[in-house]
């Protein structure tokens, strides 16, 4: 198995760069989903901090593939690992091996996935 490809560590180093950016990108969308609806409007927006605290909750670091019990940090993390495959982000740093027994082929190896920082600089998790 993989490291993770998106850490609750990877997420908040992306919001603490400009917090307020975020803020207001939230409130946006929580405004517009819920067409006037303030009462709606405040769930969303309650809904998103939820699916944060959950990703902090799940994450056991890097070795270990952390899925949140939560619906939406589950999609926020596909979505952030859909747009890094999408912009070529993500790379294999140690590719399988096959290796040849008596039992048959087995594939192994470990495989750890290179994200780009912001600054362009490949880090790996």
């Amino acid at each position: 198995m993989g490291s993770i490809v998106v850490s609750y560590e990877n997420v908040r180093q992306a919001f603490a760069q400009d917090p307020q950016a975020l803020n207001a990108t939230v409130d946006q969308a929580a405004t517009t989903a819920a067409k006037g609806d303030p009462d709606a409007r405040a769930r969303m927006i309650a809904q998103w901090y939820e699916a944060i605290a959950s990703l902090e909750a799940a994450d056991q670091g890097t070795a270990v593939l952390s899925t949140p019990q939560n619906g939406l940090a589950s999609r926020l993390q596909t979505m952030i690992v859909d747009r890094a495959v999408g912009a070529g982000k993500v790379q294999t740093v140690i590719p399988k091996a096959t290796v040849t027994t008596e039992a048959g082929d087995s594939e192994i190896g470990r495989m750890r996935d290179r994200l780009r920082e912001p600054t362009g600089s490949p880090v790996v998790r």
